[in-house]
């Protein structure tokens, strides 16, 4: 049996996103969805035949609607690392504490994310998270197939399209082009109702840092966006945008 990691996120709906004007943080309040990549992750997890699938989410207490909502699909275990010692981690200290709970409750042979969350567009916390357990990393997947103890990836990113292989264990990211998650049965939905999801502190993991601290990056602080007043003009004649825009650069040059 395969035993499957599922990494998922809860981020703020786009048309409610909005910070903290103290700490910088993103203010999670707000309306919110599961992050599109990472449902395409547990898409993924659910097409391997064969498996066992533990879904892990961090974040504040209402991120356990995320893994309600795994549950009315046939996972195993879901995990939910709650704790305020977690509060304003970047993605590396947000790697570290994931990371932790991997080699808790693992050993998998699959590591399964989202290539990137929609609140942040870094794509960097399943990298970190393959350095830190040090295991091979597979971008942009859109399809998998396991034979034995290998892994194939079909990946595929705005430049070009690869095959790749590697043994398990490994960590894979998955992007939107893989298939999406299907809609969840009536059957799936009575179930999720009566799921065990496990909370997990920071105590637990031995995590004796905050998340704060242990992040390296810092917002030193944000500012709503200003008009410049510039004039905008639109050119559709690809030609003449070529040339007006040729003219411009030259112009700049010749100030510098």
């Amino acid at each position: 049996m395969t035993k499957i990691a599922v990494l998922m996120k809860q981020v703020p709906a786009t048309s409610t996103l909005g910070l903290d004007p103290v700490t910088g943080n993103l203010i999670r309040t707000s309306d919110t969805l599961i992050n599109p990549p990472d449902e395409r992750a547990l898409s993924m997890a659910l097409s391997i035949s064969g498996s066992e699938i533990s879904v892990f989410t961090m974040g504040p207490s209402q991120a356990s609607d995320l893994l309600r909502t795994a549950a009315c699909y046939p996972v195993h275990h879901l995990y939910h690392l709650c704790d305020s010692a977690f509060a304003g981690s970047d993605t590396y200290a947000t790697a570290v504490i994931l990371t932790a709970a991997l080699r808790q409750f693992g050993p998998f042979d699959l590591i399964l994310c989202g290539n990137r969350a929609v609140d942040g567009e870094t794509g960097q916390v399943g990298p970190e998270i393959s350095s830190l357990l040090d295991l091979p990393f597979l971008p942009y997947a859109v399809s998998l197939s396991i034979q034995g103890g290998t892994v194939q990836a079909c990946t595929q990113n705005s430049h070009e399209e690869a095959v790749f292989t590697c043994g398990m264990p490994c960590v894979v990211s998955v992007s939107m082009g893989a298939p999406a998650l299907r809609p969840p049965s009536i059957l799936g939905m009575r179930r999720a109702k009566n799921a065990v999801i496990e909370t997990v502190s920071a105590e637990r993991l031995s995590f004796g840092q905050n998340g704060r601290d242990l992040s390296p990056t810092r917002v030193i602080r944000t500012r709503p966006m200003e008009s410049t007043g510039r004039k905008r003009e639109r050119i559709t004649d690809p030609d003449e945008a070529i040339l007006r825009l040729t003219a411009l650069l030259e112009k700049e040059a010749s100030h510098a």
